[in-house]
């Protein structure tokens, strides 16, 4: 009391009372060693003699005393020797009381390493993302790295990811999410950085496929669109699973080209718009024979969806008048360029290229004139050309028809002048340049005067252009007779054919005013099957003649009205194996279908092309404008082979002269329509 060491008067206070309380147990003579060494262990304790105190607890038999001294006096190392003695003690509640201990002085480094030691990673990672010591993110990647993938550490190292995606270490949250297989945060993660390169990479694994939301797809297309990187941005909108956002896209930009005078852009984007229907018609109930699949990958597929048979039989129509729409718009380029700075634009690419728009824009079937297209143009562009190739005649009907335009003053005075000196020149047009069906064998006049579009007026054969300098090609198309599917029709003409087969030139036997061919002995050969010698595709060329004359039995009386044809209307050649058997493969391209060339890069293009009839049985083969359908191949002959080389571009689905084609790739490195690169561009070569 002198000393004023209050602690120590209270500590032996409370030794007496405790003796006391112990003499008046009944059970107290046995316990009083015992408790006698526990008081001179508290006293030695208070006097800082702990290594005695703890030997002193031991001894009677009060380990866990011990060890709570040295808990109390944060002596960790000799509280865990004295537990390792204790049958009592769990060592990890000393390591978790340590842990909260650096935890209450801040410490939290250390107390997240004691949390992980006695067990805790879940509080471990808790504590150091929510305070994120010096190094924190290095020891959450060492916690990281040591768990285990078992599901009961999956919601703790997702938490890591967590932290350290937010603390800014991607690479080490990746790994984290690597070692999870959790594909969808970390396709999260890359979207949230702009690593749209790794996050294409990882949507493009096969291992990967139905692991993520495609719907990661809208942010990188709408950056790709915010750089103005349309093309891949429409890609991208098509791989989310969101075609109404690609066509609506599609229609901005489009639009926006018209406006802006880039007809080429225009032309582009109606022939992908074009492809947009048949990827939303490729499930459509109409023309296909499975249901489509289900489940969540069918959920998700890019712009494929169920539509009805009504909509279904809507939307071929506006899949031609796109294609006629990227025609026209490819074409009037031409006629736009005159009127820059600058051309190196030909009087004969001129020429055929206004022909071409004005025949196409005169049919019945182009009811509208597309915005943007200035009739003013293309027909001063055909009256100058016409006039100075020869042509005087169609002159003298481009002037005519100008005169019914209003004209601008500036050109007003020219186009006069021009007007009055082609009334000196003769009222024809040279021969060289009036254009001849490689069908039929017959001229056309340079103007279809039934306003049947750019077509050949004796048999109804679309004139087949190069889209560069828009001459007409020399080539016929025929379909495979019914019953032979387009592979079989490949592979027969992929067989050399008989030895002394003898060819003739398609309607060199036949014209306008030959008659009625039911007394022809060749209509009645081929009728009767024709002979070991005759030329099979020739006879196949004047039978079309002949049904589309109005000659043929066939046209007269037939018992399939999809197959009746009127007198007029374009009658496809139809080619038995027989012919085929007979055709030179150099002469012969195929045009691979255009819903296979739309369904490309989609995942599930085989399932959604199996879904279609090719069987190419009785009724596909029909007289009309409309083919047998966009599921099948088209197949087209070059009746000049040798002088006259043409390419075939599968994308785009038109020929072009092979040595304009070869240039145009030269220059540009891609395909003048579909912007395909060389080195994907497919073989354009014949089959």
């Amino acid at each position: 009391v002198r000393l004023k060491e209050l602690p120590y008067v209270d500590l032996i206070t409370s030794i007496e009372h405790r003796r006391r309380h112990l003499q008046d147990q009944p059970t107290a003579a046995g316990k009083a060693p015992a408790q006698d060494s526990i008081f001179q262990a508290e006293l030695m304790a208070y006097q800082g003699q702990h290594q005695e105190a703890a030997k002193a607890f031991g001894r009677a038999g009060q380990v866990d005393l011990a060890v709570q001294m040295f808990t109390d006096l944060r002596m960790w190392e000799d509280a865990k020797m004295f537990a390792a003695n204790s049958s009592t003690i769990d060592p990890k509640d000393l390591v978790r009381s340590q842990a909260e201990w650096h935890h209450e002085v801040g410490d939290w480094s250390k107390a997240a390493e004691m949390y992980m030691s006695s067990g805790d990673a879940a509080k471990a990672v808790a504590l150091l993302g929510d305070k994120q010591p010096a190094g924190w993110a290095q020891q959450m990647t060492s916690i990281a790295r040591d768990l285990s993938t078992a599901a009961g550490n999956r919601a703790t190292l997702m938490s890591c990811a967590k932290f350290l995606a937010g603390g800014g270490e991607d690479n080490a949250a990746k790994a984290v999410y690597i070692k999870l297989d959790a594909v969808d945060e970390l396709m999260a993660l890359y979207i949230r950085r702009h690593r749209w390169p790794e996050a294409v990479a990882l949507a493009d694994d096969p291992a990967n496929r139905g692991k993520f939301d495609a719907s990661m797809f809208i942010p990188y297309a709408e950056w790709l669109a915010a750089e103005h990187r349309f093309d891949e941005a429409l890609a991208a909108f098509r791989r989310a699973g969101r075609p109404d956002e690609s066509r609506r896209m599609l229609e901005h930009l489009t639009f926006n080209a018209v406006l802006e005078r880039r007809f080429k852009d225009a032309a582009y984007y109606y022939t992908l718009m074009a492809a947009e229907c048949l990827k939303r018609e490729g499930s459509g109930s109409g023309l296909s024979r499975n249901e489509e699949a289900k489940g969540e990958e069918a959920k998700h597929s890019s712009s494929i969806e169920s539509l009805p048979p009504s909509e279904v039989q809507a939307i071929l129509p506006r899949y031609r008048d796109y294609l006629h729409r990227a025609d026209i718009y490819a074409a009037y380029q031409h006629i736009e360029n005159l009127y820059q700075p600058f051309t190196l634009a030909q009087p004969e690419a001129n020429f055929h290229v206004s022909l071409f728009l004005i025949n196409t824009l005169s049919s019945r079937a182009s009811q509208v004139i597309p915005h943007g297209i200035s009739m003013l143009r293309i027909l001063s562009t055909l009256a100058s050309n016409a006039k100075h190739l020869g042509a005087f005649k169609l002159a003298r009907y481009a002037y005519d028809r100008l005169l019914m335009l209003a004209l601008p003053e500036k050109d007003r005075e020219k186009i006069e002048l021009d007007m009055l000196t082609i009334q000196a020149k003769p009222v024809r047009d040279h021969q060289d340049l009036l254009p001849a069906c490689y069908l039929s064998g017959i001229t056309n006049p340079l103007l279809n005067p039934f306003l049947t579009g750019d077509v050949s007026i004796n048999c109804g054969h679309p004139f087949i252009r190069s889209f560069i300098s828009f001459e007409v090609l020399p080539l016929v198309e025929f379909v495979p007779a019914p019953g032979i599917t387009d592979e079989d029709a490949i592979e027969l003409i992929r067989t050399p054919p008989k030895e002394g087969v003898r060819r003739r030139i398609p309607g060199s036997t036949h014209g306008p005013s030959d008659g009625d061919l039911e007394d022809d002995p060749t209509f009645e050969a081929i009728k009767g099957g024709g002979g070991e010698g005759s030329d099979h595709f020739s006879d196949a060329v004047n039978k079309a003649l002949a049904i589309f004359e109005g000659h043929s039995q066939e046209a007269k009386t037939s018992s399939r009205p999809t197959e009746k044809s009127q007198q007029g209307e374009y009658v496809p050649v139809v080619c038995s194996a027989d012919a085929l058997l007979s055709l030179r493969r150099d002469e012969i391209f195929c045009l691979r279908p255009r819903v296979e060339m739309a369904l490309h890069q989609h995942p599930r293009k085989e399932e959604l092309l199996s879904q279609y009839d090719t069987s190419n049985a009785s009724g596909a083969v029909t007289y009309s404008a409309g083919g047998r359908g966009v599921q099948y191949c088209r197949f087209f002959r070059n009746m000049l082979p040798d002088t006259c080389p043409i390419a075939l571009s599968q994308p785009a689905g038109r020929f072009f002269l092979e040595e304009e084609f070869e240039l145009s790739l030269l220059k540009d490195g891609c395909c003048p329509l579909s912007r395909v690169p060389v080195d994907k561009l497919p073989d354009y070569g014949h089959v």
